[in-house]
């Protein structure tokens, strides 16, 4: 009966932790859209506007999270597909961004590169949901091969500091955002093999994770909204 309680009550604080985030993601979406906005030249390839449409794909993934630990949204073959390649657009959307940053230069190069890397992860998701199928399992292969453009981004934000570039948001303080959320998704994926399971892809240890990601994006939107005087 005591488990049972203690898993009820990370169910609903998985929840509560959820809507936070989508609020604080959906904060940074109009932080980040008004500055595109607010340009007096406005491109696709803005790094407001891309990182717009990112964290838009982050609430998106957040939502169907809580659809699918609350059994509203049956979870089919393919919600996970969707779910999973929206998580490879993210993704792609920060290598871009990156690659912009680091190769401001060569265009045609960053396009191959982006283009390649999402048609062979696509093709893994296909041949990994073929064989094996499991949610929960899919999902910690693919955190966990996303790590390391994770830390390259993570590093990037850093980069633009102290190299005293893209003044129009705080590069520092989204540096240390991101650096939270990296260290919440590797605690995520041994939370996924440590807990017990209380629905969709989550265990009764998730809420831990989310806890870290809040401030993570706190201080994200501190930075998103400040700009930088060099």
């Amino acid at each position: 009966m005591e488990v049972i309680k203690i898993q009820i009550i990370a169910y609903w604080a998985l929840i509560s932790e959820y809507l936070i985030i989508i609020g604080i993601q959906s904060c940074i979406v109009f932080i980040l859209f008004r500055k595109w906005f607010q340009s007096t030249h406005r491109y696709f390839s803005d790094l407001p506007f891309i990182m717009a449409i990112s964290f838009a794909f982050f609430i998106y993934d957040r939502i169907d999270s809580i659809l699918g630990l609350t059994g509203i949204m049956p979870i089919t073959a393919v919600s996970q597909l969707i779910n999973l390649i929206g998580f490879i657009i993210i993704t792609c959307i920060n290598l871009l961004i990156m690659l912009i940053i680091w190769l401001p230069e060569r265009k045609t190069l960053r396009s191959t590169f982006i283009i390649t890397w999402f048609v062979l992860w696509f093709i893994l998701i296909i041949v990994f949901m073929s064989t094996i199928g499991s949610p929960d399992t899919l999902h910690s292969v693919l955190f966990m091969m996303g790590l390391p453009i994770i830390l390259l981004f993570t590093i990037t934000w850093y980069f633009c500091y102290f190299q005293k570039r893209l003044s129009v948001i705080n590069p520092l303080l989204v540096g240390i955002g991101f650096t939270g959320y990296f260290i919440g998704i590797i605690l995520r994926v041994f939370l996924s093999l440590m807990g017990t399971p209380i629905g969709y892809v989550f265990t009764d240890l998730h809420w831990i994770a989310a806890m870290i990601d809040i401030p993570s994006f706190i201080i994200m939107l501190l930075g998103f909204s400040k700009e930088m005087s060099y």
